[in-house]
Formats: structure tokens, C-alpha cells, sequence
């Protein structure tokens, strides 16, 4: 796992939150009869790359409001290993201290 994250304030309360992270899974060939024989994931190759961007809010000393994108791309030698997705999210958390 390669990951690069990035944090910027852009304003009182507010900051920028950047992250890229790559992913790569090298499997070795499966034994016939051995565990993991016939599962996807464990016979084949991938690699995956996510992305994602969002703004952190402070909205009073208990609250926080997030707003973030983020975007997931896998390659594979099966095809039904791939994909790509793209997710929208508004996320508020209250935190107290005990």
C-alpha cells in the first residue's frame, strides 16, 4: 500500500483533505484442492487506485460536517475483478469527550 494524504486549511474552521492510496495484490498460482482454489480475489492479480477529495467543517466544539468525493478504480487479470466507482458523501459527527 502506497498512500499520500494532504491537510490545508482554507479557512477559519475549515480545512481541505486530499488522499490518494494504491493498492497492489501479487497472488501466486493456486495449488488444485488447496485453500483459496476457485476464490477470485486469491487466484488473480489486481491492483487498485482511490482518490478522494473533501472539505472538514468545524461547526461549533462538538460537531463537524464533512463534505467529500472520492473515485476507486481496480484493474485485474479478470475482468470480474475490475471496476470503478465514484461516491458523493455529507457526513456530520458529534463528539464529546469523557
Amino acid at each position: 500500500l502506497n498512500q499520500l494524504g494532504l491537510s490545508v486549511p482554507v479557512a477559519r474552521n475549515t480545512t481541505l483533505l486530499a488522499s490518494t492510496a494504491y493498492t497492489l495484490r501479487d497472488n501466486e498460482p493456486v495449488a488444485a484442492g488447496a485453500f483459496g482454489e476457485g476464490i477470485l480475489w486469491m487466484e488473480n492479480d489486481y491492483d487498485t487506485w482511490a482518490s478522494s477529495v473533501g472539505l472538514h467543517h468545524a461547526l461549533s466544539q462538538h460537531f463537524t460536517l464533512l463534505l467529500y468525493g472520492e473515485h476507486v478504480e481496480r484493474l485485474s487479470d479478470n475482468p470480474s475483478l475490475e471496476f470503478g466507482r465514484d461516491t458523493v458523501g455529507l457526513t456530520l459527527s458529534y463528539q464529546h469527550d469523557f
